[in-house]
């Protein structure tokens, strides 16, 4: 494992400049298993930023496409231009010696042929420069109604 220092840390978009490959589930509320999903990411500079196209492939033949444009700000900061369904988000670096971020935007998700915008909070830690894993938790009116636990490896 390559470890992680504060004098060579990783950044969200060096992580994602590049293909990277995802896997994971999607739980309900009270754990049961859902629907599982595979995620083909592709991240290229682009307008003084890392533009990010994320293709998510579900088991049951589902598949949503979105992009993402991440600016790196100051003080550990970045700001994500929404995506179609998203709406702008905002990332906070939790350990500046080794990353780690917390996003927090809404997202419109469907659900029963219906579209829920929902509060979106994602937990991304870095294990190293290869790998990352995230804990996202799905709200309405405060309550969360799912949880998605994901898997990334960079190539």
């Amino acid at each position: 494992m390559d470890s992680l220092s504060y004098q060579d840390k990783l950044t969200l978009t060096g992580f994602f400049d590049g293909p990277v490959v995802g896997e994971g589930v999607v739980t309900g509320r009270r754990g049961d298993i859902k629907r599982r999903f595979t995620g083909a990411f592709e991240g290229a500079r682009a307008d003084g930023g890392l533009a990010v196209s994320e293709a998510l492939r579900f088991d049951d033949g589902e598949v949503n496409e979105r992009d993402w444009l991440i600016r790196e700000g100051c003080d550990g900061h970045y700001s994500v231009a929404p995506g179609h369904d998203t709406g702008a988000a905002d990332i906070r670096t939790l350990d500046p010696t080794a990353g780690g971020w917390r996003w927090t935007y809404t997202m419109d998700i469907p659900v029963h042929g219906r579209s829920i915008a929902m509060k979106v909070v994602d937990l991304m830690l870095p294990l190293d420069r290869q790998t990352m894993v995230a804990h996202t938790t799905l709200a309405k009116f405060g309550i969360v109604m799912a949880h998605v636990y994901t898997s990334y490896s960079k190539n």
